[in-house]
């Protein structure tokens, strides 16, 4: 009995401990990153796989399923941005902004790719997408260095 009443009261010493000694920044934004940087080489990876017109439909399901990822990861961005403390607070918000920026590039590159068949237009929206891209990657290692 004495050794159920330790444990219980040890489990409880511990918990509290991990509740009550504050936290750094959220995991929850390295998770986001990941997720939102995968579904986007998806989308380019889409493209790929069209070799005839046909296909197109294809690569809308696709783009469609990932950018609904990617928006819903940019949601988190946001609430990270509204729920976290300063400097974690500010990186969510530049990553919200830039997460918005690279939606923007994957709509064109959409649009290039269905609408107008315009590779370079294609072209052009994949460069700002892995400009924006890299710029999560950056935030994801400064939102890293803050639980350091």
């Amino acid at each position: 009995m004495f050794v159920i009443a330790a444990v219980v009261v040890l489990t409880v010493a511990v918990a509290g401990w991990f509740l009550l000694r504050g936290h750094g920044p959220s995991s929850e934004f390295i998770v986001a990153h990941d997720r939102f940087v995968g579904a986007a080489h998806d989308v380019e990876a889409a493209e790929g796989k069209v070799r005839r017109f046909l296909d197109l439909s294809t690569f809308q399901a696709t783009v469609d399923n990932r950018i609904a990822v990617m928006r819903k990861e940019a949601a988190i961005f946001l609430r990270l941005s509204r729920d976290e403390g300063d400097n974690a607070a500010s990186i969510a918000k530049e990553a919200a902004q830039t997460s918005s920026r690279a939606l923007t590039a994957i709509y064109a590159y959409q649009d290039a790719i269905q609408r107008t068949h315009n590779l370079s237009a294609a072209n052009s929206s994949i460069t700002q997408l892995e400009a924006q891209l890299a710029e999560l990657d950056r935030l994801a290692q400064e939102w890293k260095d803050l639980s350091k």
